[in-house]
């Protein structure tokens, strides 16, 4: 396969790929409707379509698969096979996590009832996700043993789905895992403590700061042995220089989250080789702590985003949308809104249509509608379970595709001559001092609040500081976006461990700057002018690095 991602298009043996697809989950249907229901999708003009392949579903018992042996709706093969005669290609997606409504998230139940594998939180509790239709202990993804069951599974699935790998097949490109978040719980101070995690965290300490001494300096404890380093609990600073402690911690939850992914994508390259196309996607539009699109896209081919808003939540849109439509490389919403979950209110037509157009307004270049096809715990789809259409949904698909393929949009890339970053290292601080725990500022989105003021749930405390930073940044970052908007400003959105030569892209870049700021940001900052960029920074000069050092980089720089 001859695969290429280039001014954020997607090029399959040097043509451009159509990028809207939409879900149709097989053995949710009746095997005698799938050749009716492919017809119906191609009528839309879709020529791609995603499914999951659940390890529940398939691996019945451990170490037993059925994959059409005893029950024909897991007749995987059959399935690839009618999408090849059709035409149509295909976005597999293997978990091991899945969602999709299932109860246990596509895990195996003998998977959940490993206690050993459960993540642990600060008490020490299982990790509980609250998600309908049962809740459930969540495993670590860095448990030995749950990373050696999922690679049988992935094995197993491998062998039913290599022969119809692009180009003997319809498969284009494969998923590692599903919305790898934390399981929605991203406060930091949540979780995992579990061993495994735990290990984790001293080698990620010990590869970034060598020394034993160093790092008791930087964190100003007494650590005896690195096996006897611990990760902070709660939030308590006794003063400044302690912050580096509790920052690392936070930063440390998006590098948990980024090597859960990589280990499942080492699996799937392992086992389908390194010619297929690995992807993809965070539950949210803006990925901030502890999620990072750009840190993923160094070890993926390309990371998606999800959403399900309603026109209402247009600047949660145009907010999570221009991010993501800077910083990635091929800005993909890997799960779009198409109907609705059966235990929320559905997305009417009119949220569709404005909705879908308005990512395409702000830099979207692929969009894989969920669902496309009805089926239980899911309703509302243009295509019903049998086959049959809803035909003002259908239409509205049909006539989307057509326009986007007459206006050439695909080719089209916003104006933006400002670029309004976003700090994650502010945002860290925020998280910790955040009073939702075990939820971070991540859970209005996933909870499809929207954009609201910031800072409300966020402790007013100083930890040391001469202000109360995380409530300062989020209000001052509200009102930049906010102004920008009213005066009529177009805008880029990006954060401060974006490269220089994206920022290079915008003569006029704004960044919130407080008493510290990293020192490798303050550096970048000064080098972006340099090369005759301006810089709007402020309110405060950065006079700390983020180990709370002594940093004049950008303050000396300034009148």
């Amino acid at each position: 396969m001859s695969f290429e991602i280039k001014d954020k298009r997607l090029y399959l043996d040097g043509r451009p790929l159509s990028p809207f697809s939409g879900s149709f989950q097989y053995w949710r249907n009746e095997p005698s409707d799938w050749e009716r229901i492919l017809e119906a999708v191609a009528g839309m003009g879709f020529s791609l379509i995603e499914t999951y392949m659940p390890w529940s579903i398939h691996e019945t018992s451990p170490g037993k698969f059925d994959f059409g042996g005893i029950a024909p709706e897991k007749d995987l093969e059959r399935f690839l096979k009618l999408c090849q005669d059709h035409g149509i290609s295909v976005l597999a997606r293997p978990g091991p996590h899945i969602n999709a409504e299932l109860t246990y998230f596509g895990y195996p139940k003998w998977i959940i009832n490993q206690r050993s594998w459960w993540c642990k939180t600060a008490g020490g509790a299982p990790v509980i996700l609250p998600s309908p239709p049962r809740m459930f202990p969540v495993p670590c993804y860095h448990h030995p043993g749950f990373l050696d069951a999922v690679h049988r599974y992935l094995e197993a699935l491998s062998e039913q789905i290599s022969g119809y790998l692009y180009p003997g097949g319809p498969i284009i490109a494969v998923q590692a895992d599903n919305e790898c978040s934390k399981f929605f719980r991203t406060h930091p101070l949540d979780h995992d403590y579990s061993e495994p995690a735990l290990k984790l965290y001293r080698d990620y300490l010990r590869d970034r700061y060598k020394e034993l001494e160093e790092l008791c300096s930087v964190h100003s404890m007494d650590y005896p042995s690195w096996d006897e380093v611990e990760p902070p609990r709660k939030f308590d600073p006794p003063s400044r220089d302690s912050l580096p402690r509790y920052l690392d911690w936070a930063e440390f939850g998006e590098y948990y989250v980024n090597v859960s992914i990589e280990s499942i994508a080492k699996m799937l390259r392992e086992l389908l080789g390194d010619g297929i196309p690995v992807f993809h996607n965070f539950p949210v539009l803006a990925p901030l702590p502890p999620l990072s699109i750009e840190k993923a896209e160094e070890f993926l081919d390309f990371q998606g985003i999800d959403s399900y808003p309603r026109k209402e939540q247009y600047h949660t849109i145009k907010r999570g949308v221009r991010y993501t439509s800077t910083v990635s490389r091929f800005p993909y919403m890997a799960e779009f809104s198409s109907g609705g979950i059966y235990y929320f209110p559905g997305i009417s037509l009119d949220d569709q249509r404005f909705t879908t157009w308005s990512l395409m307004m702000h830099g979207i270049k692929g969009i894989n509608f969920y669902m496309l096809v009805e089926r239980e715990r899911w309703y509302g789809s243009p295509v019903k379970r049998d086959g049959s259409i809803r035909e003002e949904h259908y239409r509205f698909y049909q006539d989307f595709l057509r326009e986007v393929k007459e206006w050439d949009l695909l080719n089209l890339e916003p104006d933006t001559p400002v670029l309004l970053l976003i700090n994650r290292d502010y945002q860290r601080l925020g998280d910790l001092a955040n009073l939702l725990c075990p939820f971070s500022s991540l859970v209005e989105e996933f909870m499809g609040f929207g954009l609201r003021p910031s800072g409300g749930m966020m402790s007013n405390e100083r930890f040391g500081l001469s202000e109360p930073v995380q409530i300062k940044y989020q209000a001052l970052w509200d009102l930049w976006y906010w102004a920008l908007g009213a005066a009529g400003t177009r805008f880029a959105i990006a954060d401060n461990e974006s490269s220089l030569s994206l920022l290079k892209k915008y003569p006029l870049v704004l960044a919130p700057t407080f008493e510290f700021a990293s020192s490798e940001f303050q550096k970048k900052l000064v080098a972006y002018v340099r090369e005759g960029g301006t810089a709007v920074v402020g309110p405060r000069r950065p006079e700390l690095d983020e180990l709370m050092k002594p940093c004049g980089v950008l303050a000396e720089h300034m009148r």
